[in-house]
């Protein structure tokens, strides 16, 4: 049984991993000339580019995450993102509470386990939120799902994730950010599930 239900928590994961790349690949930047516009480069309501997340890295009300395993994330990330791995959102020691909620419920995460780490990770009701990962998995999209699915719709990807940031010369760093824990408060969007 439990076997079963791992395959179908598989095959979720993996029909929003292709439903949210495919969503992706149909969005498209608008070319003003030779001058692309700080508009125009948003390239949807959940792609952001490098430049406009240069532009915004600095201001209040921004929270950027790093999808990447904590490893990766010492390693380098763009100054002042939090890491939110999608592995700290299965707590092994609450499993079964886990497997009930979505038995229960049809989404793998409780409200509670939500609310806790964006809380600790500075993002409540009014912050804009910039998720990124490497190019090798897309695990930016899972954090982009988690908080649309708990009603935060202020949250897009970066385009081209951390190796697009990196080749344009843009900064990282090895550095941990001061993180001001705020309240996050979920509000499951269930009509999502169906």
């Amino acid at each position: 049984m439990l076997q079963g239900i791992r395959n179908k928590e598989a095959v979720t994961a993996l029909l929003l991993i292709i439903f949210v790349i495919t969503a992706l690949q149909g969005c498209k930047t608008k070319e003003e000339g030779n001058n692309i516009s700080m508009t125009s480069e948003t390239t949807s309501d959940f792609i952001v580019s490098t430049k406009e997340l240069a532009a915004l890295s600095k201001q209040q009300g921004v929270v950027i995450v790093d999808a990447r395993g904590p490893e990766d994330y010492r390693r380098v990330h763009i100054p002042g993102a939090v890491n939110i791995p999608k592995d700290m959102f299965r707590d092994t020691d609450n499993l079964k509470d886990i497997l009930d909620y979505k038995r229960d419920r049809g989404f793998a995460v409780p409200p509670e386990t939500a609310e806790r780490i964006f809380s600790e990770a500075g993002i409540d009701t009014n912050t804009r939120v910039i998720v990124y990962d490497s190019t090798s998995f897309p695990h930016a999209s899972i954090i982009w799902a988690i908080l649309k699915y708990f009603g935060h719709d202020n949250v897009q990807v970066l385009k081209g994730g951390l190796e697009k940031w990196a080749s344009e010369g843009s900064s990282v760093t090895t550095e941990l950010p001061v993180i001001q824990k705020k309240t996050f408060i979920a509000a499951p969007s269930v009509s999502l599930l169906r």
